[in-house]
């Protein structure tokens, strides 16, 4: 078996921002926490603050599926955690997509139109 090589994560975290930009991935929230999560047809991703804080560190991870008993609950194995320190490399990366699929779970899909609209600009 092979691993996921922290380059292999660092794509899948680039991989799912460009993604979330585009509305090609749709987070939600996970049992009403501040984790949010979105599912590809193998793998499902996790992303939260490690302190709730909606700031650095973070906690990413990636699950593969294994089986498909049930849609809403499959059973699953983690294969990739990273869990940054305050001033860990990734935080830039984990931030922006931390905010990205913040945004896509409450439906905000263009935040500086909406503002600007409201604004009357």
């Amino acid at each position: 078996m092979i691993g996921l090589s922290e380059e292999d994560v660092r794509v899948a975290i680039t991989t799912l921002l460009r993604r979330t930009q585009s509305s090609q991935a749709s987070w939600k929230r996970w049992q009403g926490s501040e984790e949010y999560l979105t599912s590809t047809a193998k793998f499902t991703f996790y992303i939260k603050s490690r302190d709730d804080d909606d700031n650095p560190p973070y906690v990413f991870e990636i699950w593969r599926k294994i089986s498909e008993d049930s849609e809403s609950n499959p059973e699953s194995v983690k294969v990739a955690e990273v869990m940054t320190k305050q001033s860990g490399e990734l935080n830039g990366e984990l931030s922006t997509l931390y905010t990205a699929a913040k945004m896509n779970a409450f439906g905000i899909s263009d935040l500086r139109n909406d503002l600007l609209g409201d604004l009357g600009q």
